[in-house]
């Protein structure tokens, strides 16, 4: 079932978005997320960081029409863009099945063959350039025929009626 803008089947935030917690797209700063561009969504996810982003591909996945509202022009958020691309944990069974997972063996796949280059720090047992991760995750939602992305949209506004946003 198809909803109207505003009123968005659900709304995933991730962590990072949590503080601007918004439902209505400023059209003065978003070239090509209209009203009726995100008609069609049916999971709108604000803030296209880590979570955000994983949020998205798996809702897109699930045959989910989603849009992810970006702020910025780069996907990914700190992992990407603030030169954070050494992965705190370990590589552990499980994870290979994952949205993390798969991002993590195609940023190998970039480097190889010198896969040793992603070991060859300090602080985490993967790490990559931002650029590289950038990259990765662009290509990711390519791939996707449920997900649209919207970069350099803020949020402004959320409407309100009875604790709940419509």
């Amino acid at each position: 079932m198809k909803l109207s803008f505003p009123k968005i089947a659900a709304i995933i935030l991730s962590i990072a978005a949590l503080s601007v917690l918004v439902a209505h797209v400023s059209a003065a700063s978003a070239t090509s997320a209209t009203p009726e561009r995100i008609n069609g969504c049916e999971v709108l996810v604000v803030g296209g960081g880590a979570g955000g982003f994983a949020a998205g591909m798996q809702s897109a996945r699930m045959g989910t029409d989603t849009c992810i509202l970006e702020e910025t022009d780069w996907l990914g958020g700190m992992l990407t863009s603030a030169g954070v691309g050494a992965i705190d944990g370990a590589k552990i069974d499980g994870v290979s099945n994952s949205i993390f997972g798969e991002m993590r063996d195609l940023i190998e796949r970039k480097y190889s063959p010198e896969i040793d280059r992603t070991r060859l720090c300090t602080v985490s047992y993967f790490c990559f350039e931002p650029s590289v991760g950038k990259k990765v995750l662009e290509e990711m939602a390519a791939k996707e025929d449920h997900l649209e992305i919207f970069y350099k949209t803020p949020v402004t506004k959320v409407f309100k009626e009875n604790d709940k946003i419509i």
